[in-house]
């Protein structure tokens, strides 16, 4: 099955690679404060290697901009998209802090930063934390699914119980949704503070 964010996010990133890029409304050049005339767009489509986990990841950002000169028919035989791999074809330079994150437009739920569990547990001190906020509890059958989120973030359930219970959100190891539900709103409510 496919992701629907997934496969929708990738969609609207290449529309606004495309929209940057055909520079008919400059109000988003404006924004960057970058002269439209030798900047462009240019998909983000490689992991790349983070200090913090020492290892590739995908990247915060979606779009970045890059400087230089892409000839207009290259653009237009393109349909105005530019991505990684074009950079070197064309001597692009990337311009540093011009990450950007490309949401869906009736998307009312995004995450701040992306970060493995190591990562994140380096920040935050356990794994717990990051589980806890990412088990499934919308419906029961989604419950069946949890496991498989306390071993990606390098845990398990003994071990997801005795942390929560140490802060009385949990009672007893027999967890039903609404004690899912309890704990997750715990959790995003602790990890925003």
């Amino acid at each position: 099955m496919t992701n629907r964010g997934t496969a929708e996010g990738t969609e609207e990133e290449i529309s606004f690679v495309k929209l940057l890029n055909k520079k008919e409304d400059l109000s988003y050049w404006d924004v960057l404060n970058l002269d439209h005339n030798c900047h462009f767009a240019i998909h983000v489509l490689y992991q790349k290697f983070s200090k913090i986990s020492n290892k590739k990841v995908y990247p915060k950002a979606d779009v970045y901009i890059a400087k230089g000169n892409v000839p207009y028919s290259y653009l237009e035989d393109n349909d105005f998209y530019l991505s990684e791999d074009n950079t070197e074809d064309f001597d692009l330079e990337p311009i540093k802090y011009t990450g950007i994150s490309v949401k869906l437009q009736n998307s009312s739920r995004y995450q701040i930063t992306k970060m493995g569990p190591n990562t994140f547990k380096d920040i935050f001190g356990c794994y717990e934390l990051g589980a806890g906020a990412s088990i499934y509890c919308r419906d029961v059958d989604d419950l069946e699914k949890n496991p498989q989120v306390l071993t990606g973030w390098n845990t398990n359930f003994e071990d997801f119980i005795k942390y929560f219970k140490s802060f009385d959100v949990v009672s007893s190891s027999d967890l039903d949704i609404s004690s899912y539900k309890k704990l997750k709103v715990f959790l995003i409510k602790r990890l925003r503070k």
